[in-house]
């Protein structure tokens, strides 16, 4: 289609807006519910990153401007496994949390991680993930990023 010179510069910004692809591949995205995982979220970030794992977290790679549900679709395309961080608000069943879930779940790797949830509250939410072997944060995030890395990198 030919535009004109107007429409065409409308077209290079609507392109640039759309643009997610960061050039990276990662071993694993991190799927939380901000309201009450984002502290953790970001501190098993960074001890994951310590154990040699490349993390897509949302409010790391995300960029200002772009489409936010391109970005997080591209996230989950590029990470070889899953990390769903189960809280109470991530039970009760978000938009996000829930779109993530289902595209995590066809990952050869998911691991649940339990933050002041039981096992029995993600029986209530699902039946498949209680399967899943995973942590709850009653251990030391530490310990858990160390035991997660050797499981998700390749």
């Amino acid at each position: 289609m030919v535009y004109a010179p107007a429409e065409r510069v409308l077209v290079d910004r609507v392109h640039e807006a759309i643009e997610f692809d960061d050039g990276r591949e990662y071993d694993v995205f991190i799927s939380y519910a901000r309201i009450d995982g984002e502290s953790v979220a970001h501190e098993l970030t960074e001890e994951l990153e310590r154990n040699g794992v490349s993390v897509w977290l949302d409010t790391v790679a995300i960029q200002p401007g772009k489409s936010q549900s391109l970005q997080m679709d591209a996230g989950l395309r590029k990470a070889r496994a899953g990390i769903a961080l189960l809280t109470p608000a991530y039970l009760t069943g978000r938009f996000w949390t829930q779109r993530e879930l289902g595209a995590l779940l066809h990952k050869p790797t998911l691991i649940p991680i339990l933050h002041e949830v039981t096992f029995d509250d993600v029986k209530e939410y699902s039946g498949i993930l209680p399967d899943l072997a995973g942590f709850t944060t009653k251990d030391d995030i530490a310990t858990i990023a160390e035991k997660i890395a050797p499981a998700v990198l390749p």
